[in-house]
């Protein structure tokens, strides 16, 4: 089993008391909590080292998938993701007896 916590590169993980707020419109908050949670499959090694990569290089172009949602704060301006860079959770679980049939 491999865990990473992945972050945008080029930035620092910062405090959710003073990180930026990316507002939400009504629609995303009334959707929310939304957790997106997938589970991949691959008959051949995975080269993790690239997965991560390339995951560290999205966090970059879409830094609110590495914030924290925040619905706490009073106010409907103040509903929205706080762009902390707290990262997205990598687990690797292998199993060299799995068989695809």
């Amino acid at each position: 089993l491999d865990c990473a916590t992945v972050r945008a590169p080029d930035s620092d993980v910062v405090s959710p008391d003073v990180a930026e707020l990316q507002a939400l419109s009504g629609y995303d908050v009334g959707e929310v909590p939304f957790v997106m949670q997938a589970v991949c499959y691959y008959e051949t090694t995975l080269d993790v080292g690239t997965l991560e990569v390339a995951l560290r290089k999205t966090l970059g172009k879409y830094p609110m998938l590495a914030g924290r949602l925040d619905l706490q704060t009073p106010g409907y301006a103040s509903k929205g993701v706080r762009l902390t860079n707290d990262g997205v959770p990598l687990r690797v679980v292998r199993d060299d007896n799995q068989r695809f049939e």
